[in-house]
């Protein structure tokens, strides 16, 4: 569909020691079906050739600007990225991903005909062997309400809104002030709920346009370390979010956040990390304190071993595990 004035969309592509998968990512932008884009490259520190190319790619295009700073990590460089763009529309690329061509004027025309403030589309796995796969959510379009698009977060399985900033199209107003938190792992999960909360209608357009590429690399697949209880955090500051206004809700977060506390503290004491990481532990096992969940039986006697006795726990991870 062409618009008469096309909103213009910014799309923020934070890039770091990416030059295996820089040029596609970038061509994938440079190609779409929609034209009035503002492509912003923000180079995090790259030490290969990433910063060249990026360079490259801004003479090549005059809709692509380029910002080089010192490595901050991604939350930092997609701040950076919301700061300077100018677009009514903001989009998110990591740089090992792709999009498809008419990525872009799908969910635009999605945002537009729905009059949504969100647009989210479906995403491909690129799996490791080169296989694409896509797992379809819906027989077609679902318009939510924001209560809707949350519960759509925080629930396993449906994964309509998912806790990633990048198979969606955000006006502007649902970013607003909110930023990514700088020097966290899982930041994602950390920050999208709070662009979905300023949004007063999203919509869930069920093709697969985002190509996520997986690799060694992929943050899924960091093995357990004391960032790991980033997750941790970031499911309890969502359920605290949730609490006033969406109660019902907490269940959710609250399963996933004792899941992601008994994996933390089982990992620490499975590989000989509880002394290095007794401040996260204790403070997780308070989290376990003030939970008012209901809890299924196998949840309700971990965590009352996790109380009681955390090296108790540790020994019993590592028996079911």
């Amino acid at each position: 569909m062409k618009y008469t004035n096309d909103p213009l969309i910014s799309i923020i592509i934070p890039v770091y020691n990416s030059e295996r998968y820089l040029e596609k990512c970038v061509n994938s932008v440079l190609n779409q079906t929609y034209k009035n884009l503002e492509i912003i490259l923000v180079d995090d520190g790259s030490t290969d050739l990433s910063p060249r190319m990026c360079d490259a790619f801004s003479v090549q295009d005059s809709r692509i600007k380029v910002i080089h700073q010192e490595n901050q990590r991604q939350a930092a460089a997609r701040n950076t990225g919301i700061e300077v763009a100018s677009g009514e529309y903001i989009m998110f690329v990591d740089s090992d991903d792709y999009i498809a061509d008419d990525m872009c004027e799908y969910l635009m025309d999605g945002a537009l005909s729905y009059h949504a403030d969100i647009a989210i589309c479906g995403s491909m796995a690129v799996c490791l062997d080169g296989t694409i796969n896509f797992s379809k959510k819906s027989d077609g379009v679902v318009e939510m309400t924001t209560y809707e698009a949350l519960k759509s977060y925080v629930e396993t399985g449906s994964g309509l809104c998912a806790q990633t900033p990048c198979d969606k199209l955000y006006k502007r107003e649902a970013i607003g002030e909110i930023r990514f938190p700088v020097g966290k792992w899982y930041e994602d999960l950390a920050t999208i709920y709070r662009f979905v909360a300023n949004a007063s209608k999203i919509v869930y357009l069920n093709e697969g346009k985002y190509y996520y590429v997986e690799h060694e690399m992929s943050t899924m697949k960091k093995a357990f370390s004391k960032h790991s209880f980033d997750t941790v955090e970031a499911y309890h500051n969502l359920d605290l979010f949730l609490r006033n206004k969406y109660p019902d809700l907490c269940y959710y977060v609250n399963c996933s956040k004792i899941g992601a506390i008994f994996y933390c503290v089982g990992e620490a004491y499975k590989q000989g990390l509880s002394k290095e990481l007794n401040r996260e532990i204790n403070w997780a096992v308070n989290l376990v304190k003030d939970i008012n969940t209901p809890l299924n039986l196998k949840q309700r006697l971990l965590s009352i071993c996790l109380v009681i006795n955390c090296e108790t726990f540790g020994r019993l991870y590592k028996i079911f595990k």
